[in-house]
């Protein structure tokens, strides 16, 4: 990390302490910062107040490490980061929350917050996200993995994916679509039982979106594969890549078997050539609900051209299956 420097967080209040990734004690965990830009490295990036009990310390240089596929041997991923967060943080403004972890809907005269440009698409501040992470295992799916898996499963679901917490409907999250270069596309915002993990859908379907949330200007959304940032790890590099329809199922189904690295695209009708170009060099296997099986094995056909190892698993409405059942329902 030559010409880059960070330091454990000073302590200024509650807010600079926030929850542990490892055993969930709030105000315990202090996180790294880069002290050219103030940001923090990222959420899991940090030391747990409780050494005896806890332990958890999870260094920038090993951050950089799991990162050394995304930059490329001799470099940094932390400097990449912090430059790019250094240059958003000077072309946008946004709303911090507290360490109460609450970002909340952002009010009509506070809707000044820019979109910042990267490419032909719009990305979001990291700040907001990492803010969003501080009270994650209070969101009601957080609540029911912690009932099906227990601690040590919520905890790497969350080390994985890195989901958080927002009050546009309490207990709801939000799914962070961050790309292999670590940009934070947008955030989807869905509200789950925490006894069941089903979506809410009465009265209405709560989903909404973090961009719109934070009364984005002119924000142009190009939206990415959930958990795309997990294909520059090099620990998942060498595992098959198992693409599902939702977010849930991929967090899940990431816990029943971890064999593979499971991936969203947030929709049967989401799954398209441009958010799999990154995967022409992958084995791929599409794992479409029941009754998205046709649609899928169609476009499986023309995505060969640009994934040649891509395969479907086998149809669950032939193995009974009832409508609406996905991959997690097989390997759970």
């Amino acid at each position: 990390m030559q010409n880059h420097s960070v330091t454990l967080e000073k302590y200024a209040g509650r807010h600079t302490r926030h929850t542990c990734p490892r055993c969930h004690k709030p105000h315990k965990f202090t996180r790294y910062v880069d002290t050219q830009t103030g940001q923090y490295i990222a959420p899991e990036v940090g030391r747990c107040d409780r050494q005896d009990s806890c332990g958890y310390h999870y260094t920038p240089r090993q951050w950089a490490d799991d990162h050394a596929a995304l930059t490329g041997p001799g470099s940094s991923g932390i400097i990449t980061r912090a430059a790019d967060t250094h240059r958003t943080a000077q072309r946008s403004t946004f709303i911090r929350t507290s360490s109460t972890a609450k970002p909340a809907p952002v009010a009509p005269q506070q809707a000044a917050m820019e979109a910042v440009e990267r490419d032909d698409f719009s990305v979001m501040p990291y700040q907001v996200w990492a803010d969003s992470t501080d009270l994650f295992h209070q969101s009601c799916f957080a609540q029911y993995l912690l009932g099906r898996f227990g601690w040590e499963g919520l905890s790497r679901a969350f080390r994985m994916y890195m989901f958080g917490i927002n009050d546009r409907w309490p207990g709801a999250t939000i799914w962070w679509q961050i790309d292999a270069r670590e940009r934070i596309r947008t955030g989807k915002v869905m509200l789950y039982h925490a006894d069941s993990g089903k979506r809410v859908k009465e009265p209405v379907a709560r989903i909404s979106w973090m961009h719109s949330l934070a009364g984005m200007r002119d924000y142009r959304l190009q939206q990415c594969l959930y958990g795309e940032h997990l294909l520059s790890q090099a620990r998942y590099s060498s595992l098959r890549v198992c693409i599902v329809e939702s977010e849930k199922t991929a967090v899940i189904a990431s816990l029943l078997n971890p064999r593979k690295l499971w991936l969203a695209t947030g929709g049967k009708e989401q799954l398209t050539a441009s958010r799999m170009t990154l995967l022409k060099t992958r084995k791929v296997t599409l794992c479409p609900d029941t009754g998205s099986y046709e649609l899928w094995a169609k476009k499986a056909k023309s995505l060969a051209a640009i994934v040649p190892r891509i395969a479907m698993m086998r149809d669950m409405k032939e193995q009974g299956w009832a409508p609406g059942s996905d991959i997690a329902d097989y390997l759970g």
